[in-house]
């Protein structure tokens, strides 16, 4: 089943990632492909092996728990740091339940990346065992 995007939600004329000439034609798309969306357990795999995790939750997020090594910027900030998003290879997005990483997602696929959602967040990743590193270091 497609996952059925928020109307609106990154819709809003004023946000930078939303207009009509920022925004990729696919990233105004209704239904999200299934194939945006990994499963925790596809992140943990990856994740042993090195991959790019993006953070997309706020500072104040972030600092209570984070998958070791996430970057974090901002779902808000995302269109400004597209040069430090790799572009030859996957990168995970995250977030506290999903639904800002499937928004960013969206729009990362819309600019040539190729990401990954990870379903149900920090959340999932906790709920299935994983740690999480606190304060606002990436690895500490």
């Amino acid at each position: 089943m497609d996952a059925i995007y928020p109307p609106g939600y990154i819709g809003n004329p004023a946000h930078p990632m939303s207009t009509a000439d920022t925004q990729p034609e696919d990233c105004r798309m209704t239904r999200i492909p299934p194939h945006y969306e990994e499963t925790v357990a596809s992140l943990a795999a990856d994740h042993a092996r090195g991959a790019v995790v993006i953070d997309v939750r706020e500072p104040a997020e972030y600092v209570t728990g984070h998958v070791s090594g996430a970057v974090l910027i901002p779902m808000g900030q995302v269109h400004e740091h597209l040069d430090e998003i790799p572009a030859d290879g996957p990168v995970h997005v995250i977030c506290r339940s999903g639904n800002r990483s499937l928004a960013t997602t969206v729009y990362l696929r819309g600019v040539g990346r190729l990401a990954y959602s990870v379903a149900g967040g920090t959340m999932a990743w906790i709920a299935a065992g994983h740690p999480v590193v606190l304060g606002s270091n990436p690895s500490e």
